[in-house]
């Protein structure tokens, strides 16, 4: 089902403007440009893909994963710790490097 589309090109599979569209039961509200072949997103008003929404998405490149801005997003990392504690003598102890193992710093 495709509500409105003003400009399409088939063969090279750009559609520069689209109203409404649903593909596979995942709906996408707004598009102002889009390029498939190199799937590449500019602008997405609305977008709810295999029941993970999206609110907000000003510009977004699929094949090398870049996200420019999101209005929410929550992504899971693991993330290294650093911690510093002062030491006995005066000079800062790191307790845990990046590498997870112990260093000390005067």
């Amino acid at each position: 089902m495709i509500g409105a589309v003003s400009s399409q090109t088939i063969c090279t599979y750009v559609i520069s403007t689209i109203g409404s569209l649903a593909i596979c039961t995942n709906m996408v509200g707004t598009v102002s440009s889009q390029t498939i072949c190199t799937y590449v997103i500019s602008a997405i008003g609305s977008l709810t893909i295999l029941t993970h929404s999206v609110s907000t998405i000003s510009s977004q490149t699929i094949c090398t994963y870049v996200i420019s801005a999101i209005s929410s997003l929550r992504v899971v990392s693991r993330v290294g710790v650093r911690r510093t504690a002062f030491s006995d003598n005066g000079g800062i102890e790191q307790v845990a490097g990046i590498d997870g193992r112990k260093s000390e710093s005067a």
